[in-house]
């Protein structure tokens, strides 16, 4: 079984339910699918000392696939570099990396969502 590791950069919303509003379902329950199993979720306190050490760790490993959320989007790169030549699969959440290809990034729009926003407003307000 393939082993994907997540590295994200606190545990803020790790174990709320999705049944919270504005908040995605993410416990140890929940990060299986398919034939892939999540091996380890590490929540850093903002540190991306701490960050670059897991990636790195995670190279060692050898793991399949790394999910980061960075803790900052330029200081993650030479990480994700390192993963990269390694021939690991680095895909990003949230906070896109900077300075280094990843294989996708998943992110919502914010300024899309706030002009929508706007102007769902707007027109309640009409």
């Amino acid at each position: 079984m393939p082993t994907v590791v997540l590295t994200v950069r606190d545990g803020s919303y790790v174990g709320r339910r999705a049944d919270q509003p504005g908040v995605a379902c993410l416990t140890t329950a929940d990060l299986r699918w398919g034939r892939c199993d999540i091996k380890s979720l590490n929540l850093l306190p903002n540190c991306l000392a701490k960050q670059q050490a897991q990636i790195e760790n995670y190279i060692v490993q050898r793991v399949d696939a790394i999910i980061a959320c960075p803790v900052d989007s330029r200081g993650i790169a030479p990480a994700v570099e390192k993963a990269r030549a390694a021939g690991i699969p680095v895909f990003t959440a949230d906070i896109a990396a900077q300075g280094a290809p990843v294989v996708s990034h998943i992110a919502t729009d914010n300024y899309a969502g706030g002009k929508l926003a706007g102007e769902y407003l707007a027109r309640l307000l009409d």
